[in-house]
């Protein structure tokens, strides 16, 4: 069921004479907690508030991946439900018969949870989010397909010379071959700012895996089948369950991380200094023992190192330092875009060897070689993708 074919019963039924906006805003009260300020929509800027236009759009077209996104963290299912069952019995038998189409076992008794359970589904669906039967699903096929599959690759003279071409032509840049075919996953219609991904996308299959066996980058598993909202999903789990932040920060790494890419791929990434953290931590790594600055990476390792050892220190989990050290509230976007992209990279390979082992072996990519946001970002999706098949080839 589309949201557009839920709320037109909805409104008549429960919508006591208000117009469409209104009892949008009122729906949205009862099955999340974020707060219209926090909807991350366009507002009107002499009101304050969600223009009416975008409202009557999500209920004409379905609600946006960003609206969606922003709420799914946040759902109250249950207060929807009481809500609902508050209305007198004549109100919910005809909410029922409304929506009896979808559903000819709806009746007054289990309208309000039928209906709940609908919203949650249309939320998340529309977040790009997976139902429980479909993520059961996809760890099945993770999982048969975890272990590196070494294939022989035969082409004829043609295309090898083509192959070898490419080859040649990106010596300079075979660090970063394995990228390509993430570009060819996440962004195949994308005129990228490094030449070497465009071409790649638009050669046959067959000449690709020719490539990446050539370089030793075979992809391990489908990475087509991996959604970014999963891996971030699991990246997050993680953060909290190593303490590595003190808040849940998974909207702003679905707001933000993809437009370090869509807003600045070109953005050369040089002058960032990533030995620019002071180093608070003293941990058993001699390399870094008395050095005064250190990277994010090294922040991430010795603080983890701190909690294997059960060492009590006042430093603050790495996310926390990040924010206040690199000023997220208030830098240029384009910053804070980069340091994300750093975060989640050094975070998920310092977490990968933290998972107990597991067969997946990881796709490894020396992420020095990156030179935009683009390679960055590119970084980013790889080690969130090595993290998490890590974790669901084992469940």
């Amino acid at each position: 069921m589309e949201f557009k074919e839920i709320f037109n019963p909805l409104k008549k039924c429960l919508g006591d004479g208000h117009d469409r906006p209104y009892f949008f805003r009122d729906l949205m009260a009862m099955i999340t907690t974020v707060t219209e300020e926090e909807w991350g929509t366009e507002v009107d800027p002499n009101t304050k508030r969600i223009k009416d236009n975008t409202i009557l759009n999500f209920i004409k077209r379905g609600l946006s991946k960003t609206f969606a996104q922003s709420i799914v963290n946040r759902l109250t299912p249950d207060i929807l439900m009481e809500r609902i069952n508050e209305r007198p019995l004549a109100t919910r038998e005809a909410l029922a018969r409304e929506l009896s189409l979808y559903d000819e076992s709806l009746d007054a008794e289990n309208v309000a949870e039928r209906v709940a359970a609908i919203m949650v589904r249309i939320i998340t669906k529309s977040a790009g989010l997976l139902s429980e039967e479909e993520i059961e699903a996809k760890k099945t096929v993770v999982k048969s397909s975890a272990k590196k599959t070494k294939t022989n690759v035969s082409l004829d003279e043609a295309d090898e010379i083509v192959a070898r071409a490419f080859l040649i032509s990106h010596e300079q840049e075979k660090e970063l071959i394995p990228l390509c075919q993430i570009a060819f996953c996440y962004s195949p219609e994308h005129k990228h700012c490094r030449s070497m991904y465009t071409e790649f996308i638009l050669l046959p299959p067959k000449i690709q895996r020719y490539i990446l066996k050539a370089c030793d980058a075979e992809l391990l598993a489908d990475m087509k089948s991996l959604f970014l909202e999963e891996a971030l999903e699991r990246f997050c789990a993680d953060l909290e369950e190593y303490q590595l932040s003190t808040r849940r920060y998974l909207y702003m790494f679905n707001q933000y991380l993809y437009r370090a890419f869509d807003y600045y791929s070109d953005l050369d990434i040089s002058n960032y200094d990533i030995y620019s953290f002071t180093n608070h931590i003293k941990s058993g790594t001699e390399i870094f023992k008395n050095a005064d600055h250190s990277s994010i990476d090294k922040y991430i390792d010795d603080y983890l190192w701190m909690k294997e050892n059960n060492i009590e220190s006042d430093a603050l989990p790495p996310m926390d330092y990040l924010w206040l050290e690199k000023d997220f509230g208030s830098c240029e976007e384009a910053e804070l875009t980069f340091w994300l992209c750093r975060f989640v990279i050094d975070s998920c390979n310092n977490l990968y060897y933290r998972v107990k082992s597991c067969e997946f072996e990881m796709v490894y990519i020396n992420d020095r070689y990156a030179e935009t946001q683009e390679d960055l970002y590119y970084c980013a999706l790889n080690s969130l993708y090595n993290l998490y098949m890590c974790h669901s080839s084992q469940e």
